[in-house]
């Protein structure tokens, strides 16, 4: 019959957790008694214990470090605040748990150039940022080609995720702005092929509009062309005689756009109002007025992926993990 801690801890006269601190050589063990440690190493000889291998083998897998590829297109990007703010928290969190982080490059809509099945299989987890919809498709129909994929930012059916509820925070925001009637007018200005995260920012807006009657236009901005050029096309659909709302779902091209406006000297918010989703950390110290917008919250939603990843490494099921964002009233609009 096999002997286990529970016959020892029985026999010894102390509980189980004592026997696994002496037998396992725990820290904790330091606390007991010599007289105590000894009562438990004679009676785990007396009963020719042996301890189980695979236990033995699971022991020391949760010991080993999480090891974690980071799959992201903004890796050397100037502009991503939101690769700065993962970094932030990955290292913050390296201090607490076991974490061994490896960065690679992909180029939007190419991720299946690096995600296979035989890459992912040499790491714990493989987390995956990006929010181009070829990527999204991509995971799509690959979605039973990998049992360790995190996604960041971007839900996708079939995978763990930890992602922002961008639909619901910006029919939110929506809401709250035009409620009380002061701008009669909405521009919203997005790319021709907007991303994944852009659309469902794009749709909630729309639905908060919708929701106070509220009108509205779209303007369809050309990839091709840089930030500053996109703005101009903005900037031309101005109504010194109407107060309107533009509404863009990312937050560089829309301080780019509050620079403009200052520059030429319309008055915002009363004459043109601006708001956003993300934020920038260090770019938002330099606005004035700051931007109404979403602060994503990165940081709770990276502790989210990592404990996902956690849980994966343990064989179990990962939780979906959803942040709602946290609205930031600036003084781009009038509420």
């Amino acid at each position: 019959m096999k002997v286990t801690m529970d016959d020892i801890a029985k026999l010894s006269g102390v509980s189980k957790a004592t026997v696994s601190f002496v037998l396992n050589q725990k820290r904790s063990s330091l606390g007991l008694s010599s007289r105590t440690v000894m009562k438990v190493l004679e009676t785990s000889h007396k009963l020719n214990y042996r301890p189980d291998a695979v236990a033995v083998a699971l022991s020391q897998q949760k010991n080993l470090p999480l090891t974690l590829l980071i799959l992201s297109p903004w890796l050397y990007s100037q502009f991503s605040d939101f690769m700065a703010q993962v970094n932030h928290t990955l290292s913050a969190l390296s201090v607490e748990l076991p974490l061994k982080a490896s960065y690679e490059l992909f180029y939007p809509g190419l991720l299946q150039k690096v995600l296979t099945p035989s890459r992912s299989s040499k790491f714990d987890v493989v987390l995956v940022l990006g929010t181009a919809s070829e990527d999204h498709l991509f995971l799509q129909k690959k979605q039973h080609n990998f049992t360790n994929i995190v996604l960041l930012n971007r839900d996708v059916a079939g995978y763990c995720c930890s992602y922002g509820n961008d639909h619901e925070a910006c029919c939110s925001m929506a809401d709250r702005i035009f409620a009380g009637g002061y701008y009669r007018r909405c521009v919203l200005g997005c790319c021709k092929r907007p991303s994944h995260s852009e659309e469902k920012r794009i749709r909630g807006f729309m639905e908060g509009l919708q929701k106070n009657n509220a009108t509205f236009e779209h303007c369809d901005l050309d990839a091709e062309l840089s930030p500053e050029q996109q703005v101009m096309e903005l900037f031309a659909l101005h109504r010194p005689d109407t107060p309107s709302l533009f509404f863009l779902p990312q937050y560089y091209p829309a301080a780019l756009l509050l620079k403009l406006f200052l520059k030429n000297g319309v008055a915002v918010p009363e004459q043109a109002g601006i708001a956003c989703y993300d934020c920038h950390s260090l770019l938002s110290n330099f606005l004035q007025p700051e931007l109404t917008t979403i602060d994503p919250d990165i940081a709770t939603m990276t502790r989210h992926a990592v404990a996902i990843a956690q849980q994966i490494k343990a064989g179990e099921r990962g939780e979906n993990c959803i942040s709602n964002g946290v609205f930031v009233p600036g003084g781009t609009t009038i509420l």
